[in-house]
Formats: structure tokens, C-alpha cells, sequence
């Protein structure tokens, strides 16, 4: 939880949550390095790609990959945002 404090404050950490099988969460925006996610149900989330090596092939979806820009790739996945 220091990562999520450090770089998205402590309002954020109370939002994190942490599954084996994200599409039965649901949200609004997945920040994740793995560029396919498969699981149980039908994602409600817009999946946000942390980029990794591993992922570069994946296309046709939003990208980050620095931590430090998130609110500029988050917001506009989410429009209107109250901080």
C-alpha cells in the first residue's frame, strides 16, 4: 500500500483492491501491465495498459508508462472527475 500512498496519495489506497480474476470487479478504469485480461464475467472497467515489454503488441488500447502521468491518462478515461 506505500506504492499506492506515494504516488496516488492515501484516497486512492482506500479504493485499491486486489483479485485473481479482475473482471469480476467492478470500476471504472484497470491500470495493468497485462495487455489481455480474461476472467469470469464482462469487464465494466475502460483498461488502462501499464507498458511493459511483455505488452508492446497489444494495440488499440490507452497506454501509460509512467506512473507520474496517470492523472492525464485516467481522467480523461473517467470525463468529469471530482479530485
Amino acid at each position: 500500500m506505500a506504492a499506492i500512498d506515494q504516488h496516488f496519495g492515501p484516497r486512492w489506497a482506500d479504493r485499491l483492491i486486489l483479485t485473481h480474476d479482475k473482471t469480476v470487479v467492478r470500476g471504472e478504469v484497470l491500470i495493468d501491465g497485462k495487455g489481455i485480461i480474461t476472467g469470469a464475467a464482462v469487464p465494466t472497467w475502460k483498461h488502462l495498459i501499464h507498458d511493459q515489454s511483455h505488452n508492446r503488441d497489444v494495440t488499440g488500447k490507452p497506454r501509460m508508462s509512467d506512473w507520474r502521468e496517470w492523472r492525464g491518462h485516467v481522467y480523461p478515461l473517467l470525463g468529469a472527475v471530482s479530485v
